[in-house]
């Protein structure tokens, strides 16, 4: 082989290898996120009897699954779903997590005494969730579960316990909500999890919030969520992903800074007497960290996309030796910027500058390296610096929509209302209206009552207070549907 030969071809070669190096674990990521996609689609259609979280019955999950035990648990099989090599190894697996969680977290008070938690594994797709004393976890070969998110969930419910017996103390209402305890959920499963499931699938857990911030979609503003009884929405996949997201980037970020022993003292003082500051001030140095890192993160793809220009203007010299390493160099800034939800868009303008400078280059090498260097600067400036920049208002802007469809009185349904009444819930503080308490209250009170007494459309209700001559009550009802209406256009993005 000629010296010039391997001169030529061999600096090339090297960049080849390390470029396909770095697309190897996104590409891995994306190839195990496909197959858990489509072992889950594969489940909803083989297991349509098999229970569902919206009609789980402790009782008859019992006696339709089989029982183990392990130092800590009891789990419930689905039956057939499992081999007991598979079903050791799991055991086996939980309670090392146990372990490495109760480590992390400092969870001293949780004793070997205290009763074993119970795990419900079954072969259907579903909605994981805790009652504390037990969760349940759907399609764990998926790769789609969160073991470790409810498990976090039930240690947590074992700590606020013996907090109240032990200690002999209330637990301040800052730490009595959800927000609060999906603050340790979703970093434990991050940190400790196998999973590829919700919220974060796998990705780094600030990558959707970086997103949602560069793409001025917002984050709900903590004071509204320590309200809810629940920070999942129902009808938004996307805003509850990003709610979880950043209660787990929240207090990974108070970890980090404050320490992690300090958050168990919001159980007793709130976060004013844990951290010496409330939790709007806390929520702002938090809002500062995702500036900080959404610039670093900026640059680090900036730094990323100057080398691959740098392989470009290569190529444009030496066309034959350095278009492989160009092809997989791009490929890799990619797919990273996908593994970090850039999504490509960020991208195309570097990829047009690259393409539209190769082209040149068959005519003329010199200008096309002086278009390379000036498109390509611009396409890094406002597609990565600029978006990274401008990040002052962190906060959504959008109200969800409150869904009255009907254009009369009557003529609504039992899920309309209760639509109405999740959304009416979400509304952000600066959207949120006088009187706004007592519709809330009001509407669920027609919804308990239609769920009472089996009605399933408002026509069917006033039907029902009519045989009973409630004529105060279809007046007051009347009122409520007439203030629905009222704010549906108004609540509208």
């Amino acid at each position: 082989m000629k010296p010039s030969f391997i001169k030529k071809y061999l600096p090339a070669a090297i960049v080849s290898v390390l470029a396909f190096c770095l697309l190897v674990y996104p590409v891995m990521k994306f190839i195990q996120m496909y197959e858990s996609a489509m072992y889950e689609k594969e489940t909803q259609k083989t297991n349509e009897l098999l229970l569902n979280l919206t009609t789980f019955s402790y009782k008859n999950a019992v006696a339709m699954t089989d029982r183990y035990e392990s130092d800590h648990f009891v789990y419930y099989f689905s039956r057939n779903y499992m081999t007991n090599e598979e079903i050791n190894a799991y055991k086996k697996w939980v309670e090392n997590r146990r372990k490495v969680v109760i480590k992390y977290f400092q969870y001293d008070e949780i004793s070997d005494d205290m009763p074993k938690i119970e795990i419900f594994v079954l072969n259907k797709a579903g909605t994981s969730f805790s009652s504390g004393a037990y969760f349940v976890v759907y399609n764990i070969k998926s790769g789609l579960e969160h073991t470790v998110h409810e498990m976090t969930h039930s240690l947590d419910y074992q700590i606020y316990i013996s907090f109240e017996d032990f200690y002999n103390k209330t637990v301040h209402p800052d730490a009595s909500n959800n927000f609060f305890f999906e603050q340790t959920a979703v970093l434990s499963e991050e940190k400790f999890g196998a999973g590829m499931a919700f919220p974060n699938y796998g990705m780094p857990i600030e990558s959707i919030l970086y997103d949602a911030i560069r793409r001025k979609i917002g984050l709900d503003p903590f004071k509204e969520l320590v309200k809810k009884e629940t920070i999942m929405n129902n009808n938004d996949l996307k805003l509850s992903e990003r709610r979880y997201l950043a209660a787990g980037s929240f207090g990974k970020y108070l970890n980090k800074k404050y320490g992690i022993e300090t958050h168990k003292k919001v159980l007793a003082a709130g976060y004013q007497g844990a951290y010496g500051k409330s939790l709007s001030e806390l929520e702002q140095e938090w809002h500062n960290s995702l500036r900080i890192g959404i610039v670093i993160q900026a640059l680090l793809f900036i730094l990323a996309g100057l080398e691959v220009l740098f392989i470009a203007h290569l190529c444009i010299r030496k066309f034959k030796a350095w278009i492989i390493p160009l092809l997989l160099g791009s490929m890799a800034l990619l797919a990273w910027g996908y593994f970090y939800n850039y999504n490509g868009d960020e991208f195309i303008l570097i990829i047009a500058a690259i393409f539209i400078s190769i082209c040149i280059g068959l005519w003329k090498k010199k200008v096309a390296s002086v278009a390379l260097w000036t498109l390509g600067s611009f396409a890094l400036l406002f597609g990565l610096l600029l978006p990274a920049l401008d990040t002052n208002d962190i906060y959504a802007k959008n109200t969800d929509n409150i869904v009255i469809s009907s254009n009369n009185t009557t003529g609504c349904t039992l899920a309309e209302l209760q639509e109405s009444h999740k959304l009416l819930q979400n509304i952000p503080d600066k959207y949120t209206f006088e009187g706004q308490d007592e519709l809330l209250k009001g509407l669920q009170e027609v919804i308990d009552t239609m769920k009472k007494y089996k009605l399933k459309t408002c026509d069917d209700l006033f039907s029902f207070l009519k045989e009973y001559n409630e004529n105060q009550a279809i007046q007051d009802i009347q009122k409520l549907f007439q203030a629905l209406k009222q704010i549906k256009g108004t609540s509208k993005n």
